[in-house]
């Protein structure tokens, strides 16, 4: 299969980057849309982490003859309706997604761009040329979006970016479809300049490049987003709306291989997955976009090559930043023990430091044998944050493991670690592709009722790691403290005594009726009345006594002191008072009743 496009640096550090149809109308099929989303990801993690000065980037197209050929054509609407697999709209929208993918990594590039339309440019790729900051454009050129014509819907994004790049020809553009020469666009401030060859738009591009008056890539990337916002959040939200395509974040790749199972990718040019400000920022929000999807089963987090994830570049990042960067990862794990759904992580390569700490923040683990796993901070001097150390205690199993980790900074690989967590899963073999799709296997598998109640069940599960990073956890109440003395358990609240008022009062005088109807001497038992008695003072040496009202059977001491026999068990009075309060609060006999002898 040959390549849609290809890219070039040249040694004033300027991207040329070039379609390459066969045809000569570079039409954008999904195939296409994806390889071009890639390029342009490449061009800006090599812009972003590059020391060499990188000064802007220019896309043209190669014509398949020397005075024939469009820039793009967009969507080819015949094959389409060639297509029966699916409705022409369906399919139609499903391109539209891809190019908001591709417009993203523009809109988000660190260095100017332009586009050399050095060609026709018709439907989505009219949108591809407006995407850029700078246009040239064919003097004999036509250029149209066409949807209109076509019968097929204007993309949101698509809307954005004629309305805040095309002023008051918006209606013009859109709803009349009409085509419109480059020297037509050039005269109405379409575009910035033209060419009457295809070579001259290449050079008034190059031209245009030099002219850039900035040279803080990431400025200039912040102010477009802010100067062209509509654009920036049409294309966010339909990124975000759409699980159909993946979507790409620079850093993380998110794909569903399987319905309702995403697997986040990560990568970056130096294969050590590094938890950079701009990795972290497309962490945060790819693990946003998944967890507010429809539908989610499940998260599969795994890396393209090298390591898993090396954590923090400590000899490219400060100290404030550093500590900014672990502050931010902290954000990252709480969005794991946040998803309503379960997560596994496919190491299939070294975690060391925050990047183990992000493995573990997973419910399952799924390691590669020969994979690394440390945490060198104790022999780097370094400190880690609290979350780490929650995270080991709640997911490690073994204590000696536990200081063999963080203590010592010993590695152990994905062979020696099976079995010590409790979530761990034997580590597949070695092709790093088997650990990922094992990791989609053990989630596919795995049925939940209510995304929201998991969440809620893997937090209370591991409360102390929810707690680390930020999230309220519902605590139950502690237990009651025990009285350490009878005068203790005797005691009764005002409240209770309030709640319960009425209850006494009504078994006072079920006592005083038990009392009358007894057979025998009356004055001999001693009961007394209650807390309620008639009698207006309480001798001072008087004993409290317990009286349970429905217990019939009564007898006296032989000191004199009044006893109670209770299922065939005969107690003293204090003995008595005691165990029969504990009783009646646990429900098992009525409420017992204060008396003074």
């Amino acid at each position: 299969m040959s390549s849609f496009c290809e890219w070039a640096k040249t040694d004033d550090g300027v991207f040329h980057l070039k379609l390459t149809g066969v045809d000569g109308h570079h039409y954008l099929t999904k195939e296409a849309l994806h390889e071009l989303k890639q390029k342009l990801a490449e061009i800006r993690e090599i812009a972003s982490s590059s020391s060499e000065p990188c000064r802007g980037l220019i896309t043209s197209s190669s014509p398949s003859s020397t005075d024939a050929g469009s820039f793009c054509d967009g969507i080819d609407h015949k094959s389409l309706r060639a297509n029966m697999a699916a409705p022409v709209a369906e399919q139609a929208r499903g391109l539209a997604d891809g190019m908001a993918a591709v417009v993203r990594e523009l809109l988000a590039m660190p260095m100017p761009t332009v586009c050399a339309a050095t060609g026709g440019a018709a439907s989505l790729g009219l949108a591809l040329a407006l995407a850029h900051d700078d246009l040239v454009v064919l003097s004999d050129a036509y250029y149209k979006l066409g949807n209109v014509e076509d019968g097929v819907a204007v993309p949101p994004h698509v809307a954005a970016l004629v309305r805040e790049k095309t002023d008051r020809w918006y209606t013009l553009t859109t709803l009349k479809s009409r085509p419109r020469s480059g020297n037509w666009m050039r005269r109405w401030y379409f575009a910035d300049c033209e060419a009457a060859s295809r070579d001259g738009v290449v050079r008034e591009a190059e031209r245009l490049v030099g002219e850039w008056a900035g040279e803080d890539g990431k400025v200039h990337a912040e102010m477009r987003r802010q100067l062209y916002r509509e654009s920036w959040e049409a294309v966010s939200a339909t990124l975000t709306s759409s699980a159909r395509y993946s979507t790409a974040m620079g850093f993380c790749t998110v794909q569903s291989p399987i319905n309702g199972i995403f697997v986040l990718t990560m990568a970056s040019s130096d294969g050590h997955q590094y938890l950079t400000d701009d990795a972290i920022t497309d962490l945060i929000a790819s693990l946003t976009t998944v967890r507010d999807t429809p539908g989610l089963r499940g998260l599969v987090t795994t890396s393209k090559l090298g390591s898993f994830c090396d954590g923090v570049d400590h000899g490219a990042v400060g100290q404030p930043d550093e500590q900014a960067a672990t502050a931010r990862v902290g954000e990252v794990i709480r969005l794991l023990l946040e998803m309503p759904a379960p997560t596994a992580a496919a190491v299939s390569g070294d975690a060391t430091s925050l990047g183990l700490a992000l493995a573990l923040a997973h419910d399952h683990c799924v390691v590669w044998e020969d994979a690394a796993l440390a945490l060198p901070e104790a022999r780097r001097g370094r400190p880690l944050p609290g979350y780490v150390a929650a995270l080991l205690r709640d997911k490690v199993a073994y204590a000696r493991l536990r200081k063999l980790l963080m203590l010592r900074a010993e590695a152990c690989t994905g062979k020696e670690l099976v079995g010590t967590w409790y979530s761990a899963n034997d580590p597949a073999a070695a092709d790093r592709e088997v650990v990922a799709a094992e990791a989609c296997e053990l989630l596919e598998g795995i049925e939940v009722g209510n995304g929201k109640n998991y969440a809620k069940a893997r937090q209370a599960m591991w409360p102390e790691s929810c707690a680390a990073v930020g999230m309220e956890i519902t605590k139950p109440p502690p237990p009651r403290p025990r009285p350490s003395s009878p005068e203790g358990i005797l005691q009764i609240s005002k409240k209770e005594r309030e709640k319960h008022e009425a209850s006494d009062h009504h078994q006072n005088k079920q006592t005083k009726n038990i009392h009358s109807t007894n057979v025998g001497d009356s004055e001999s038992w001693g009961v007394g009345t209650g807390c309620n008695s008639s009698s207006s003072t309480i001798p001072p040496f008087a004993t409290p006594v317990v009286t349970v009202p429905h217990v019939a059977n009564r007898s006296r001491g032989r000191s004199g002191c009044l006893l109670r026999v209770v299922g065939g068990m005969t107690m003293g009075t204090r003995q008595l008072a005691i165990h029969s309060l504990a009783w009646s609060r646990r429900g098992i006999l009525p409420r017992c009743q204060l008396v003074y002898r």
